[in-house]
């Protein structure tokens, strides 16, 4: 199973669920307990019959399931009919190749269509893509459409600061060059994504930039983290933000830290002072939270699914306002001056931000909230009893 948020959502689904009584299995295409979820390593999920299906990201085995007479919940991550089958999620509207191309996509997105009108529900993972969904395929009724937010599933913060990061092939691989930046410097940003172009961790590398054109005195002692995902085929994107650190002069303030294991993941966010997240139009956004979920400031871009998790009312970071096409080196400017102006904060401020943040996290996007709506949907199709969830979210702006 590769690791992603959207594998993360269903492992966290059956968890949930495992929670309150219910048995799951999982069926993926690709499993490799190297780079497996700890949770799947050690056997967290049981095997059993089955009185419903879970399915996410293609609805094409959804009528085939059907069949069986088992109610099947779609859970929509984003139309597929939106992303091109190689390097997804690059553009919500890329025109479509050549003529086989367009044919093998005019084929797939009708199939895509007719899952998920015979699914028996459709869950989106946010008031945004729902709005997406509809407007991609009208005909399907609103009503049809849930919204139910991915759940956060983080070990509670550290009571002590990991100041030690265990090491590991291919994780943390300029670490021993900047050991004492690491465990020295007072503020510790980190831009925490899939390293592909599409999740813009050149924002943030202009943003480091930015502050320390404005506060060298805080530069001096800021260390902006890197991380996430690298396949091999990504590596030419790897090169490119190293490089880009260095031409912008700031490289000796960046830990690139590709394909980092949990424990790693755990030691960056006991000390992150600030989260970064600069990618545009995601569809929901997981890390956001994740960085809410431990008490951390959180930097977003104004559109999208982290409208939806930072929330209007900002409680647990701040929302930055880019402009599509505008260059990167002027996003990297507007997310600079809202960092600087977190790490500006006096620490009491800071500290009330992030326990804000914890709050919003434990009130819309908890483990127990999910496996109720989850549960609700399914056993509403079991027994075709209308109910309500547990909670609901107001709509916001999907037609940017």
């Amino acid at each position: 199973m590769p690791i992603g948020g959207s594998e993360k959502l269903v492992l966290d689904t059956c968890l949930a669920l495992q929670k309150k009584g219910h048995s799951c299995t999982i069926f993926c295409t690709e499993y490799d307990p190297k780079k497996a979820f700890d949770e799947l390593k050690s056997n967290q999920v049981q095997w059993f019959k089955y009185d419903a299906y879970f399915v996410d990201l293609c609805s094409a085995c959804v009528p085939i399931l059907r069949l069986t007479r088992k109610p099947v919940l779609f859970y929509c991550h984003f139309p597929d009919k939106l992303l091109r089958d190689t390097g997804r999620g690059k553009s919500l509207h890329k025109k479509r190749g050549g003529f086989i191309d367009r044919g093998y996509r005019l084929i797939m997105d009708k199939i895509e269509y007719f899952g998920m009108k015979t699914a028996s529900c459709i869950v989106a993972n946010s008031q945004y893509t729902k709005g997406v969904i509809h407007k991609t395929f009208p005909s399907l009724p609103l009503s049809k459409i849930s919204v139910i937010y991915p759940p956060v599933n983080m070990p509670p913060k550290p009571t002590e600061i990991l100041h030690h990061i265990p090491k590991e092939p291919d994780s943390f691989i300029d670490y021993e060059h900047k050991k004492d930046l690491w465990e020295t410097s007072s503020f510790i940003l980190s831009s925490i994504n899939r390293i592909v172009p599409e999740k813009r961790h050149d924002v943030s590398i202009h943003a480091l930039r930015y502050v320390k054109d404005h506060s060298h005195d805080i530069y001096s002692s800021s260390v902006l983290i890197i991380g996430g995902g690298c396949k091999p085929d990504n590596i030419e994107e790897f090169h490119r933000l190293q490089g880009l650190a260095k031409t912008l002069d700031v490289d000796s303030h960046v830990i690139f830290a590709p394909n980092f294991s949990d424990s790693d993941k755990s030691a960056i966010f006991s000390r992150t002072t600030c989260g970064l997240y600069p990618p545009r139009y995601e569809h929901f956004g997981i890390v956001p939270i994740e960085f809410m979920s431990q008490e951390i400031c959180v930097v977003c871009d104004a559109t999208g699914g982290p409208c939806e998790s930072v929330g209007a009312d900002k409680r647990g970071g701040l929302l930055v306002s880019t402009v599509v096409g505008e260059s990167v080196a002027v996003s990297g400017q507007k997310f600079g001056r809202a960092v600087l102006s977190v790490l500006e904060m006096k620490d009491s401020e800071r500290e009330h931000m992030g326990i804000e943040g914890k709050k919003r996290v434990d009130e819309h996007f908890g483990m127990d909230l999910y496996g109720s709506n989850i549960l609700l949907l399914l056993e509403q199709k079991m027994s075709h009893v209308e109910v309500d969830l547990r909670k609901d979210y107001d709509a916001v702006d999907s037609t940017e």
